[in-house]
C-alpha cells in the first residue's frame, strides 16, 4: 500500500512538471513585441564626455523621448534627459540645445561616496539639471537627481541643498 501511494506521488509530479513545460501564448506575444522594436532607439550621433566616461544620446522614435546611456560599457542602462521645465526632453528640444563639443555637461564639484562607488555630480548646462555619474567605471552609469517632490533637480535647487 506505502509503495502504490509513493508511486501515484511521483506520477502526478511528474504530470504536474510535464503541464509546467508547455508553452504559453504570453511567450510568443513578448517574442513578436521584442522583433518588432529593433529600430525604437535611435542613436542622435552625439557623445559627451562626462568625467572619464563617454555617454552618448538615443531618442525614442515612437515618443521621440531623448535618453543618455554609457558609450562603452553599455552595462549602466539608460536614464531620460530633461528640459529645463524638468519634463522628459523630446528631440525637436533636445536639437535646439545641441552643443558640439563636451562642454554640455560641467562637473559641480561634489562627490558622493553611495555603499562602495564614488560618485561625482555634473549639470546639463543647457538645462540646468543635474545628474550624478559614477566617478570610477563600475557600470552604474548616470542618474537625474530629484528634488524633495519628485521632479529633476535644478542647479538653483541643488546648491539650496548644500
Amino acid at each position: 500500500m506505502r509503495k502504490k501511494i509513493i508511486y501515484l506521488l511521483l506520477l502526478g509530479t511528474l504530470g504536474l512538471a510535464l503541464i509546467g513545460c508547455e508553452s504559453t501564448s504570453g511567450d510568443s506575444v513578448n517574442r513578436v513585441a521584442i522583433s518588432n522594436s529593433s529600430n525604437r532607439f535611435m542613436a542622435t550621433g552625439d557623445e559627451f564626455k562626462i568625467g572619464i566616461l563617454r555617454y552618448e544620446t538615443y531618442y525614442d522614435s515612437k515618443t521621440n523621448i531623448v535618453y543618455i546611456s554609457d558609450a562603452i560599457v553599455h552595462n549602466s542602462g539608460i536614464t531620460i534627459m530633461y528640459d529645463s521645465d524638468g519634463k522628459p526632453m523630446v528631440l525637436s528640444n533636445y536639437n535646439k540645445t545641441k552643443a558640439n563639443d563636451d562642454n554640455r555637461f560641467i562637473a559641480i564639484g561634489d562627490e558622493y561616496k553611495i555603499g562602495i562607488l564614488r560618485y561625482e555630480t555634473y549639470y546639463d548646462s543647457k538645462t540646468n539639471i543635474v545628474y550624478i555619474a559614477d566617478a570610477i567605471v563600475h557600470n552604474s552609469g548616470i542618474s537625474v537627481m530629484y528634488d524633495i517632490d519628485g521632479k529633476p533637480m535644478t542647479l538653483a535647487n541643488y546648491n539650496k541643498t548644500k
